[in-house]
């Protein structure tokens, strides 16, 4: 044996044995920043999406969003993290493979708030949504609750059009008869999945409420 090459060797198997331990302390990182940016999106959507808090406070929901953040890690920040450690290995991108690697994560992040943040500004496309017909030509919106609690969730939306307009809604959305007290007149429609849809009109005063409830 050459001098000194035992002690070279020795030195070389150190020197592996910490790459090999740094890699393995970064790849930890970069799932808990993949952790923690999953729960931010998701607390973030529920602020966006929820704007009533009356039985079910916000800490509550960032519990229930830290406990669900690990699905929706895997389901779609891993892979964006994923694609970009991928395009990170071609010769033009490896020096911005790291950045790659968290940057299309916080972009899918992002990405997510938006349909919320437009249901917030605009609460009529949630309304076309649930509702499942389109909102009532030249109603305007009175008051819009969104009310989280957990899983289940429940949305009101007030709203006064006119007569035409209500009586056009009703038969849009086909319930049948509705249940006439006075001059307030109700129509159910129970979910299959569970949960209910509940339209309200109070035909004096042309104010309609439509409620969605999941369960």
């Amino acid at each position: 044996m050459i001098p000194g090459s035992e002690v070279r060797f020795r030195h070389d198997d150190l020197e592996a044995a910490l790459q090999k331990r740094a890699k393995r302390q970064r790849r930890w990182l970069i799932l808990g920043a993949l952790w923690v940016l999953a729960w931010a999106s998701l607390f973030g959507n529920s602020l966006l999406l929820y704007n009533v808090w009356p039985y079910y406070p916000v800490w509550h929901r960032a519990v229930f969003d830290l406990v669900v953040s690990p699905f929706a890690m895997g389901m779609f920040f891993l892979p964006a993290a994923l694609v970009g450690r991928a395009l990170g290995r071609i010769p033009r991108l490896r020096g911005v493979r790291d950045l790659l690697i968290l940057g299309l994560p916080v972009l899918v992040a992002f990405g997510m708030q938006i349909p919320a943040l437009l249901d917030r500004i605009q609460p009529e496309r949630r309304f076309e949504r649930l509702a499942g017909v389109a909102f009532p030509a030249e109603a305007v919106m009175l008051d819009y609750r969104s009310i989280s609690a957990g899983i289940d969730y429940s949305v009101e939306f007030e709203f006064r059009a006119s007569e035409e307009a209500l009586r056009q809604l009703v038969d849009d959305l086909g319930w049948g008869e509705g249940n006439l007290r006075g001059s307030t007149e109700e129509f159910h429609l129970d979910h299959d999945h569970g949960g209910f849809s509940k339209l309200t009109i109070n035909w004096m005063s042309g104010v309609a409420v439509f409620e969605y409830v999941d369960v």
